[in-house]
């Protein structure tokens, strides 16, 4: 509780359930902390939600909004402030879950300020950003998971401008990192009404397309809102702990957690 507490401190963020529930959802799938890789599709600068659920300790991000205005000659200063940026992400545009608007992401300036901000907010130490590609850039930072004793150095690979609906047409960059393995898939954002909002585990054959180069580690995770097209190869989790928090209100964005484990559907 001695980092939501500071989080709260440092954020005006106010409802502990939904930040207490990502926890245990970690507490489910990854309580040793053995799993290390993960990818978020759609995923904003959502570092708060992506951390608390997986303890990863490499992450894979990919959003359609560019990373940094600053790289095409802009340096008009952002329109959100930071104070605001945690008043509508808690709110989730009043559903709740603790998500961000594209329009919000938009009126920070670029994605590099918010999740900064997230970062800070965590804890995160000796936060470094550097662009390493058109497109791509490395967040490195130090940072101690709630109630473990010792620090991990953590990386988030962000690749930014690129069309989710479209999983072949991924970087080959980001297809080569998936084809490597992958110990989380993290979805939260599939069904904004911004079209390219439509991640992989949307219809029309997407999911099929990612799965066609992304390897799952064994035991592999998929935190979602909602079933992919095709779960063979999956198990739901259902956990009494989780459903309790549900009932309690606690939501992964606009919806509860749907929490899938690689191996024993055939």
């Amino acid at each position: 509780m001695t980092m939501i507490n500071g989080f709260c401190e440092a954020t005006g963020w106010r409802n502990k359930t939904c930040l207490k529930y990502w926890m245990a959802i970690r507490g489910v799938i990854n309580p040793g902390g053995k799993k290390k890789v993960g990818v978020y599709p759609c995923s904003g600068a959502d570092v708060l939600a992506f951390l608390l659920t997986t303890d990863a300790e490499t992450g894979y991000f990919i959003d359609c909004i560019a990373f940094t205005d600053r790289e095409k000659g802009n340096s008009v200063p952002p329109a959100v402030d930071r104070s605001y940026y945690w008043k509508h992400k808690e709110a989730g545009g009043n559903l709740g879950g603790g998500f961000s608007w594209t329009v919000l992401l938009q009126s920070t300036g670029d994605l590099a300020i918010p999740l900064r901000w997230e970062l800070e907010a965590l804890g995160a130490e000796d936060v470094s950003i550097v662009r390493i590609g058109e497109g791509v850039h490395r967040i490195d930072f130090g940072w101690s998971y709630p109630g473990d004793d010792y620090k991990k150095t953590r990386s988030i690979v962000f690749f930014s401008e690129v069309d989710t609906r479209f999983p072949l047409e991924y970087p080959e960059r980001l297809k080569t990192l998936l084809a490597n393995g992958i110990d989380f898939y993290v979805e939260k954002a599939a069904k904004d009404h911004y079209a390219q909002y439509n991640a992989p585990l949307d219809w029309s054959g997407r999911w099929q397309q990612f799965n066609s180069y992304t390897v799952f580690n064994p035991g592999g995770i998929i935190i979602t809102t909602q079933m992919p097209e095709d779960s063979n190869g999956f198990d739901l989790i259902d956990d009494g702990v989780l459903r309790e928090f549900e009932r309690n209100g606690a939501k992964f964005g606009v919806w509860p957690a749907i929490l899938l484990k690689a191996g024993a559907i055939t």
